[in-house]
């Protein structure tokens, strides 16, 4: 009975020995196993953190960006503003000044009507004037032409 249990002393032992040696050899491969995830996590991290080093980074470029484009559309909408203003006064005034060259040209126009209709009244006038003094100058030579003796034609 003492070999039977020394046999089983024994049996137990390398059992215990072999269960020591199994949870002692998962402990090691939960410590790799550990090791390996707090590396892995680190890597990640430290990815993670340049990703958001690098989107802060990008943020802040973009943000400054759209002050100056912000700025710059603000610029932009002035000249624009100031532009159609410019537009608007030229448009204004070249409508005024082809107002007012229409108005000048009628003006002129009826000058130049009433001057001709004044120089035909004129011509009119002149035109009965001068049949008079033609009238005239008939009479005066036909008195003269009487007035003379023929005699003197005659030689």
């Amino acid at each position: 009975s003492d070999s039977v249990h020394r046999g089983q002393v024994s049996s137990v032992s390398e059992r215990i020995f072999e269960a020591e040696k199994t949870l002692r050899q998962a402990a090691e491969r939960q410590d790799d196993a550990i090791e390996k995830a707090s590396a892995t996590f680190q890597k990640q991290s430290s990815n993670l953190m340049h990703v958001i080093n690098q989107v802060n980074s990008n943020f802040e470029h973009l943000s400054q960006q759209i002050a100056q484009q912000g700025v710059s559309l603000g610029t932009f909408e002035q000249s624009m503003a100031q532009l159609q203003a410019t537009v608007s006064q030229i448009q204004s005034e070249s409508r005024m000044s082809s107002e007012s060259f229409g108005h000048g040209l009628a003006a002129l126009e009826e000058t130049v009507q009433q001057q001709h209709e004044a120089l035909e009244h004129d011509v009119a006038l002149h035109s009965q004037d001068i049949g008079e003094v033609q009238m005239g100058l008939q009479a005066v030579r036909e008195t003269v032409v009487r007035m003379t003796p023929h005699k003197q034609f005659v030689e």
